[in-house]
């Protein structure tokens, strides 16, 4: 590793941890800096400002996002014919989207907690990646309609808005330390009991 490429990468981890304990405007450069340990010039040096850099992180989250979610669609295309393959597609997504909240759930604290749309550039950007995405998704399960394995009275954008939110809205409880979920599953420890949980009650949901 370059010492370019090491020190985009403390930076983008710098800014993720700090914005999402913080906030963008509570967080100077030199906060940045001397967090990812890099000289104070490196964030215009490499991003052109504290607003790229915001900017940097959403773009390659989203990336990173996007291309493990499709390499799920792949593995499958084609291969979804029957209740258990049905179940089998849901368990891997479903299980994609938990290691993605759970290996960097700053950035995931930062969408929640602050509008994108602060920094220009930044929704648009995600939006760019992401739309795509969500429609390759949509079309993947509403092809599993016209095969009647799944119910075709289905919203499928719904369902799978749904089932996004419900993992982020669980981690986000846990985060939160709330007794609500003393009994419940915990995240990341308990993560193919949630995952097969998840699975099967969407499964059973959604089949025909």
């Amino acid at each position: 590793m370059t010492a370019v490429t090491d020190n985009r990468k403390k930076l983008l981890r710098a800014a993720a941890e700090l914005f999402a304990e913080k906030g963008f405007d509570a967080v100077s450069t030199r906060d940045l800096c001397n967090h990812a340990n890099v000289n104070v010039a490196a964030i215009s040096y490499y991003f052109g400002g504290k607003e790229g850099l915001y900017l940097e992180v959403f773009q390659t989250y989203a990336q990173r996002v996007s291309e493990r979610i499709r390499t799920v669609l792949q593995n499958y295309e084609g291969k979804v014919h029957t209740h258990e393959s049905l179940e089998e597609v849901l368990r891997d997504l479903i299980g994609t989207i938990v290691d993605i909240r759970a290996e960097e759930p700053e950035v995931a604290i930062v969408l929640q907690k602050q509008s994108m749309g602060q920094i220009p550039g930044v929704k648009e950007s995600f939006v760019e990646v992401t739309e795509p995405l969500g429609d390759s998704l949509t079309q993947f399960f509403q092809d599993m309609q016209d095969k009647k394995i799944i119910r075709e009275d289905l919203n499928v954008r719904s369902f799978l808005t749904i089932m996004i939110e419900s993992i982020w809205g669980y981690f986000s409880i846990q985060e939160r330390a709330t007794n609500l979920l003393k009994d419940g599953y915990r995240l990341p420890e308990d993560r193919e009991q949630f995952v097969n949980f998840l699975a099967q009650l969407y499964a059973r949901g959604v089949r025909v």
